[in-house]
């Protein structure tokens, strides 16, 4: 926990194994977790239209945690993570990025380690 899924078109210049590193550090900086609790992972759209049109690009970030913690704290770590984006992306006009940041419930959440 927490599980991290970075969405995105592919009409976008986004090296996304070096995103998913930033990520990781954004969340690890957060003081929020522990480093082998964190798991990043990335999605390329081919199909996808954003405001009608498949020449606007996007980043959308979903941020699952188990749940207890503070809006306060989810603000932060929504921001933090929009942020790291933007500037990865560096000038790539039309680009909407959105972080959304779930609880889960912590009553039913399972977890195997092998």
């Amino acid at each position: 926990m927490p599980h991290l899924i970075v969405e995105y078109s592919n009409n976008l210049n986004l090296p996304a194994q070096p995103l998913l590193h930033t990520l990781h550090g954004v969340l690890l900086a957060s003081g929020q977790f522990e480093e082998d609790h964190i798991k990043v992972r990335a999605r390329r759209y081919d199909d996808y239209l954003t405001g009608g049109s498949a020449a606007d690009g996007f980043v959308h970030i979903t941020l699952f945690l188990l749940d207890g913690r503070s809006e306060a704290v989810k603000h932060a770590l929504s921001q933090a993570l929009g942020d790291a984006v933007q500037q990865a992306l560096g000038s790539a006009a039309g680009t909407q990025i959105t972080v959304d940041t779930r609880d889960m419930v912590r009553a039913t959440y399972a977890k195997i380690k092998i």
